[in-house]
């Protein structure tokens, strides 16, 4: 057996705790935790598929002005 799948076990225990406790009180929270272990999950499982991850998230990130000259158009 792969040790990475023990270490799964115990990640999917604690999410389904997790899970079954907040489920009804804050929804949102729930999903957006799942979604970042499921991509963290499979970036940890294939690191190839992290690269797309990355490049994705940037796509997708919006541009932030670190700095600016005054009076530049």
């Amino acid at each position: 057996m792969n040790w990475r799948y023990l270490l799964l076990i115990p990640i999917v225990t604690i999410l389904v705790l997790y899970i079954g406790k907040y489920v009804t009180t804050a929804p949102l929270t729930v999903s957006i935790t799942l979604i970042a272990i499921i991509v963290g999950l499979i970036t940890f499982f294939n690191p190839a598929n992290g690269l797309f991850v990355i490049i994705f998230s940037m796509l997708l990130s919006p541009e932030i002005v670190i700095a600016q000259v005054p009076g530049a158009p």
